[in-house]
């Protein structure tokens, strides 16, 4: 079988090539062509070896990945019900086609309307029905964050989390692996009180636009830290960071324009305290 899912094709099927060649599937142009459609598969065999072992229950089966990983954690989200909860790192934002007058900044996906219609993550992210954290930084070359705000949209807010890291690019801050383990504890384990409520984020226009975060108010919050920037392009992009005023139980930064022409976009990372039988985890 000359079938070879690593990228040792000499057409690089991974990029969303669905043309034959010696190394495919199949004689003619197909989705099966693709090596997402190959890894995708060995992904649900996997899952189905898992949920055979013994000690595993299979109703209670997790993926995490990686780059590559993050998008076919994407995509076996979307595709495999068996998935009960889903942490993408650094992949699976989807192709962007959303216009320059739909998106500030944005730039239409080079991608094909066959592959995008079957080689692409998009049509995965509109099935994603589990719990679902999405962790990646804010300037990745593979998981643009731009197209994840875009393609994610629709992904309902009972079931989608983030947790990002300014300024990183495909690696995260040391505070986000404590997130994705308190996912896992909470989704497959069910254990309570570990994963806030997502902090409501609003910007108030004025002489100096502010931007202002509450927390969940349940939880002890130790900082906020608030994000903002004028830069249209999501790789290169700079966060500008202000320190953030507590007042009422909001946390409030000023973001000051430095071109009134240009979109603004911001973010904020909210700390809530480390419970204590956590905290060598963390440390």
């Amino acid at each position: 079988d000359a079938t070879h899912p690593p990228q040792r094709n000499k057409v690089n099927h991974f990029a969303g090539g669905i043309a034959p060649d010696a190394f495919t599937l199949d004689a003619v142009e197909s989705p099966r062509n693709g090596n997402w459609f190959l890894v995708t598969l060995a992904a649900r065999r996997g899952l189905t070896l898992l949920e055979s072992q013994p000690g595993v229950d299979p109703g209670k089966l997790g993926v995490y990945g990686h780059s590559m990983g993050g998008r076919l954690t994407t995509q076996l989200t979307g595709i495999d019900k068996r998935v009960k909860a889903a942490v993408p790192s650094c992949g699976g934002s989807g192709d962007l086609t959303a216009t320059l007058e739909e998106m500030p900044g944005g730039q239409r996906s080079s991608a094909g309307l066959s592959a995008l219609a079957c080689v692409s993550e998009n049509p995965y992210i509109r099935r994603i029905a589990i719990p679902t954290l999405w962790l990646s930084p804010t300037n990745d070359f593979h998981a643009h964050m731009d197209n994840m705000a875009w393609n994610w949209r629709e992904v309902p807010d009972s079931l989608l989390q983030l947790s990002m890291s300014p300024h990183f690019n495909h690696r995260h801050d040391h505070a986000s692996a404590l997130t994705q383990h308190f996912w896992f504890e909470t989704h497959l384990k069910g254990k309570q009180g570990l994963i806030p409520s997502t902090p409501t984020i609003a910007l108030e226009l004025g002489r100096i636009p502010k931007v202002v975060v509450t927390p969940d108010p349940t939880k002890m919050c130790e900082n906020v830290r608030i994000y903002f920037t004028q830069d249209v392009h999501e790789l290169t992009r700079f966060w500008r960071h202000a320190d953030a005023r507590h007042e009422n139980g909001r946390w409030v930064s000023d973001a000051p324009l430095l071109d009134a022409s240009q979109p603004l976009f911001a973010f904020a990372n909210v700390v809530y305290a480390t419970p204590e039988e956590y905290r060598k985890i963390a440390n």
